[in-house]
């Protein structure tokens, strides 16, 4: 009735119990098949719990995060705003160069282009375009100015200030 198995996770007793399964299909049910038709459904095989699916946020809910985002810096929205957008990883945000950022174009190159062949990129939207035209790219230039950091990149700040702003 139970499947006893040397691990106590679930996995190794849903694999044992469908080894033990094929186990009584193939070789039992040749030789003795009414004692392979009470074998097999004496027990049953352990089912997989459902994956647990997280709820996406609402509109609403990323509109009072971005402007929760924009009381701390014109940067931190920006970088809330093009994850939310794009859905691009942080870790290609952060290491995004500058001058993959074409406005005329609306999109951002986040790959370096002498590093790999396939560059990933992202579309920007009107408003995302014009919210970094009139809004990052200042506030990026007031930053390098008074702070200073790295010039090559779209967030000239360190990994941890972006951690915070999140």
């Amino acid at each position: 009735q139970k499947i006893y198995t040397f691990s106590e996770s679930e996995k190794a007793r849903r694999d044992a119990s469908k080894a033990l399964k094929r186990f009584i299909d193939t070789v039992v049910r040749v030789r003795d098949p009414q004692l392979a038709a009470l074998l097999y459904d004496a027990f049953s095989t352990i089912k997989p719990k459902p994956v647990k699916i997280e709820r996406l946020p609402t509109l609403d809910e990323v509109k009072a995060v971005f402007k929760e985002a924009e009381r701390i810096s014109p940067m931190a929205a920006a970088l809330w705003g093009l994850l939310a957008e794009t859905g691009a990883r942080f870790d290609h945000l952060y290491y995004a160069p500058i001058e993959g950022l074409q406005l005329d174009r609306r999109r951002l190159i986040l790959g370096l282009s002498n590093k790999t062949k396939r560059q990933p990129l992202v579309f920007l939207s009107q408003c995302a375009a014009k919210y970094i035209e009139e809004r990052l790219l200042p506030a990026r230039e007031e930053h390098l100015r008074k702070y200073g950091g790295n010039k090559d990149t779209l967030f000239p700040v360190t990994e941890g200030i972006m951690y915070t702003w999140l």
